[in-house]
């Protein structure tokens, strides 16, 4: 057990979660970067203590095991994002310009910022943190890390708010069964993705490509 990686991963996301508090809308400085916040940061610290970041989360895993937890995975957040399309909290939160223009350009610039935002953060909560506290804690840590994520959720609508901890247990869940975030990302990806779509072809009524 690596101690000092663990006191690190615990300061970095305690400030973190602060920092993401609603009170603290806007994160200040260089951490307005996902990649450089929520990846660069907890990296170097590994790569500091001497550490392999793809130990960590960062590497493939179980690719087998990963895919088909992930399409179990899947199945379930498609069915949970029709359901959540149709809270009008949600509708009000996450209706995007951007769906039915036929600007394809837009369209994958939106999910480019997305993508790399849920790359660090994978990595920031189901990796750094998840990882050296299950050497000390065992399976407890998957709640350790999925109440702290939660914790980030508290500006969001009700449903997300609360659906946010059993969202974040399942990709700790996902990432300690195939040892690597990667197929969170994709998981937490979809779910953003689909959420936008179902609005999109709620409130507009049209297929949102076009």
């Amino acid at each position: 057990m690596n101690r000092s990686l663990i006191v690190s991963s615990v300061v970095l996301i305690g400030l973190f979660v602060c920092l993401s508090l609603p009170g603290n809308s806007h994160i200040p400085g260089p951490l307005k970067h996902p990649l450089l916040a929520y990846l660069g940061y907890p990296a170097a610290i590994l790569l500091l203590l001497r550490m392999n970041p793809f130990k960590y989360g960062l590497g493939i895993g179980n690719w087998r095991k990963g895919l088909w937890l992930s399409f179990l995975a899947s199945i379930a957040v498609l069915l949970s994002c029709f359901l959540f399309a149709s809270v009008p909290a949600m509708q009000s939160y996450y209706s995007s310009a951007r769906w039915g223009t036929g600007d394809a350009g837009a369209i994958l610039l939106g999910e480019w910022g997305r993508l790399r935002v849920l790359i660090g953060w994978e990595f920031l909560f189901r990796g750094f943190l998840l990882f050296p506290l299950y050497e000390c804690f065992g399976p407890a840590a998957n709640w350790i890390q999925a109440t702290l994520c939660a914790l980030t959720h508290m500006n969001k609508p009700l449903v997300e708010m609360y659906g946010s901890l059993p969202f974040a247990w399942l990709l700790g869940y996902l990432a300690r069964k195939s040892g690597s975030v990667w197929y969170g990302v994709y998981v937490h990806w979809l779910l953003g993705f689909a959420i936008e779509v179902y609005i999109a072809i709620g409130t507009k009524g049209f297929v949102p490509f076009f």
